[in-house]
This record gives structure tokens, C-alpha cells and sequence, in this order.
């Protein structure tokens, strides 16, 4: 019974390790949603003091469990993927990663009447 245990522990360690939160695809995977694999790669600096439009934005992050403001003036990379099966029809993901870690991001819309929901 004990190696069951071990071994199951080893496994179990080896799967997490292969699955890294710092990896965008694998993270939209594991939230279920399928995607193009083609995306675009886009690095944008956080400001340092949020307006109106980034304090909302910043609303939506932290309905998802994270928070943008420990990362102002910080230089960060967005991932757009395109997801194919969101139950609202065409829309996009978007994810923010500073120092290979995702700091957040949204599902959103691509119509002009669309939406944006946080990343879950």
C-alpha cells in the first residue's frame, strides 16, 4: 500500500509539472475552450495610474482572482487566441503575462454589441 502511495504521489507530481500556469494554450485548455492555434503576441506596458477604463477593466480581473495594480508601469505581453466554442458565438481570449506568469485577461467579444467576461 505504500508504494501505491508513492507512486501515485510521483505521478501525480509529474502531471502538475507538465502542466505549467505560465503557458497560455494550456490554460485556455484547461478552462475547456478550444482555439485557433495561430494567436497574436502583443507587449503593452501597464499604467501607473489606472483612468477610468483600466479601474473597470481591473473590476473584471479581480472577479477571476486577480488584480492588475501590483503591475503598473510593468512591461507585459497579451496573447490573443480566437475561441471556436464560447456558448455567445465569436469571441476572443486574452491573456496578460508579466515574466512568463499570467496575470490575467478576458473572454471577449468580437461583435460590436459583444461582451467581456473574465477569465474562468
Amino acid at each position: 500500500m505504500k508504494k501505491l502511495i508513492i507512486l501515485f504521489t510521483i505521478a501525480f507530481t509529474l502531471i502538475l509539472s507538465a502542466f505549467t500556469p505560465s503557458d497560455p494554450a494550456a490554460f485556455l485548455s484547461s478552462l475547456g475552450y478550444q482555439f485557433s492555434e495561430n494567436y497574436t503576441k502583443k507587449t503593452f506596458t501597464i499604467p501607473n495610474d489606472f483612468d477610468l477604463v483600466y479601474n473597470n477593466y481591473n473590476k473584471l480581473q479581480k472577479e477571476a482572482g486577480y488584480d492588475l495594480l501590483p503591475y503598473r508601469g510593468k512591461e507585459c505581453v497579451m496573447y490573443t487566441y480566437e475561441i471556436y466554442n464560447h456558448p455567445f458565438g465569436d469571441c476572443n481570449a486574452n491573456i496578460i503575462v508579466y515574466k512568463g506568469e499570467i496575470i490575467g485577461g478576458d473572454i471577449s467579444s468580437v461583435n460590436l454589441d459583444g461582451f467581456m467576461t473574465p477569465l474562468q
